[in-house]
């Protein structure tokens, strides 16, 4: 049996401050160890000193160390400073997820150390300090002909059973169709009642 008691993100770069453009954190390492090596060997020694044995995930110094650590695939493709995601229900997706694993995992499948691996990080989903949109609103403001606009459309149309007159009801809308929703950019980025909340929330169960 294995217990894992880690840190995460054991990394030279530290947090990346926005308004500096730049990582104040790096820059007191270098000064202070001179190189990324030796801060590797400080830490290690601290963090085995704190009966910590593992790293969450750490960069390439602290993992030279050789504690046992996970490593961070970034999987989804989002943009994390801007939330900015992609379309999950594309093809093109699919085969990046696929390429991911190829360039990321295969080569390490015999390394003795790796213990696992986080598929993404703080990935947008709903509302949060890099944007205003959920993951409805910002499928709804896809492109008609994307994947995800079309999911999204077939989803709402399967949910009110292809009756575009309770949907209007509920979302407080005047389309003709279901079909309609596909030139639609945004539906509101608020909730207008419980009814609506479910029918965003239900989406990203999808």
């Amino acid at each position: 049996p294995f217990f894992s008691t880690g840190i995460c993100a054991v990394r030279t770069s530290g947090f990346y401050a926005l308004g500096l453009d730049y990582s104040p954190y790096y820059k007191n390492i270098i000064r202070k160890y001179k190189n990324e090596v030796n801060w590797a060997q400080t830490t290690y020694d601290r963090l085995k000193n704190w009966n910590f044995n593992t790293i969450g995930y750490g960069d390439e110094y602290i993992v030279a160390t050789g504690m046992p650590y996970c490593k961070k695939l970034s999987m989804s493709g989002h943009i994390w400073n801007s939330g900015k995601i992609p379309d999950y229900f594309s093809e093109e997706w699919m085969q990046n997820v696929d390429d991911n694993a190829r360039e990321h995992v295969a080569p390490l499948a015999e390394e003795k150390q790796l213990i696992g691996y986080f598929l993404d990080n703080e990935i947008h989903w709903s509302l949060d300090w890099r944007s205003h949109h959920d993951l409805f609103e910002d499928y709804c403001g896809m492109p008609s002909v994307s994947p995800g606009k079309k999911t999204l459309v077939r989803f709402l149309k399967d949910r009110y059973y292809d009756d575009i007159t309770a949907f209007n009801t509920v979302w407080k809308t005047n389309h003709a169709c279901f079909d309609e929703l596909l030139n639609v950019t945004s539906l509101g980025l608020f909730p207008r009642n419980n009814h609506v909340r479910f029918d965003r929330a239900a989406f990203t169960f999808l």
